[in-house]
């Protein structure tokens, strides 16, 4: 997948935001995106995706965690 523009970039973000409401409706978590994967100097194949997950349920922070591992597996397996 080319991620070398910002659309392109937006879209994983919003599937993500998507696929975790299904998996997690509850509202009691957070997760953040920053670095280059929003600004404009991401470079594909060579940028990494930051994110910080926030949330006060260990088990559920740490299922998150995986399932976000996952995520990024499946969709964008060269980041991984």
């Amino acid at each position: 997948m080319d991620l070398t523009d910002w659309s392109s970039r937006r879209a994983v973000l919003v599937r993500l935001q998507r696929e975790l409401k299904e998996q997690y409706p509850e509202e009691d978590y957070n997760i953040f995106v920053f670095g280059s994967y929003i600004r404009n100097d991401f470079k594909d194949g060579k940028s990494d995706i930051d994110l910080v997950l926030c949330c006060q349920d260990f088990r559920k922070r740490d299922q998150i965690a995986v399932f976000l591992e996952q995520y990024f597996k499946d969709i964008l397996p060269c980041y991984i």
